[in-house]
Order: C-alpha cells, then sequence, then structure tokens
C-alpha cells in the first residue's frame, strides 16, 4: 500500500512501504480528491500521508505538530500545515 504521495521538483511520487518510489502523473490536490479521506490527510502542500504511515506526533510550539513515519527510515519530520493542525488532530484521532 501506498504510504505518502509528495511533491519534489514540480514532481508527484508516491512512496510504498518498501522505500519504493513511483512517479504520478496527477498533482496532490487531484490524488487528495480521488482518494479516500478517512486513509490520507494532506499535512501540508508537498505531503499527502496515509493514516497507516503514522508511527506517532510531535507537537510543536504555535500549536503546530509534525509527523513521525512508521516505515522508511524516513527521518525527515513531516510538519503539519498551521492551518491543518485541528483538522489532522481530529482526523488522526478517529483511529
Amino acid at each position: 500500500m501506498i504510504q505518502l504521495f509528495y511533491v519534489k521538483d514540480c514532481q508527484v511520487k508516491g512512496v510504498l512501504a518498501d522505500g519504493t518510489e513511483h512517479y504520478f502523473p496527477q498533482t496532490l490536490d487531484e490524488l487528495t480528491d480521488c482518494l479516500n479521506p478517512t486513509l490520507f490527510f494532506r499535512a501540508n502542500r508537498q505531503y499527502l500521508v496515509s493514516r497507516e504511515a503514522i508511527k506517532d506526533i510531535d507537537l510543536w510550539f504555535n500549536s503546530r505538530s509534525s509527523i513521525n513515519l512508521r516505515y522508511l527510515g524516513n527521518q525527515e519530520k513531516i510538519l503539519v500545515s498551521k492551518a491543518r493542525v485541528a483538522e489532522f488532530k481530529e482526523w488522526f484521532s478517529r483511529k
């Protein structure tokens, strides 16, 4: 299953649990509209994350949150945009 989608250099990539990446012709907005909103959340302009991929959440200053991933060995924290923090917390609590 795809763990997350992200944009880099104007290209959308989907990442599987084993770290394999695949290019997608759609934009993140188009993918957000197509995917089940109970399974995927648009964290910010760059990332669309699956619920399954989320290991835990760190609370930051100024009501910000960051997502730690369960897979991929990804050490990069995915910041949830300030405008979406409340929506993200509600979405994540519905596990």
